[in-house]
């Protein structure tokens, strides 16, 4: 069987991943963990730096930098435009609303603890087979 031609919303998908791939460090990975103790060592280096009486410009770079390595993390881009997201529905603002739940989405797709929606099929013991239905309800697992 020769592959079917891919169609302009397979397309589109998978230029969007292609992007937020570019952007995101897919959580669990060794260059996840080793992001997240850059991150660390810099609010560590931040803080002994304010204790230290750092300059101003010092202390915009090192924050910058900061900003810079936590654009990175899917987790804590989720978090943060989560928040944003619900703030600006609450005000009313629904076009910025919706870029933020977009984007809230797009890092969503890098954590593996939002990514077990489906039918799980599993032998237990004696009495067979069982399946359930993994779903979500906002942040919220359920499975029936």
């Amino acid at each position: 069987l020769s592959p079917l031609p891919p169609t302009s919303t397979r397309l589109t998908r998978l230029e969007s991943e292609s992007r937020s791939s570019s952007i995101y460090i897919p959580s669990g990975t060794d260059p996840y963990w080793d992001l997240l103790d850059e991150i660390s060592r810099l609010e560590a280096d931040l803080s002994a730096g304010r204790e230290a009486g750092i300059s101003s410009e010092a202390e915009q770079a090192v924050k910058a930098l900061l900003r810079r390595k936590q654009a990175k993390d899917p987790e804590y881009v989720y978090r943060i435009t989560s928040g944003a997201a619900r703030a600006a529905e609450r005000l009313g603002r629904e076009e910025e609303a919706r870029r933020f739940r977009e984007e809230s989405a797009r890092a969503r797709r890098f954590l593996p603890q939002f990514n077990l929606e489906g039918l799980w099929v599993g032998k237990y013991g004696s009495h067979g087979f069982e399946m359930i239905n993994v779903t979500y309800t906002g942040d919220k697992l359920i499975a029936y």
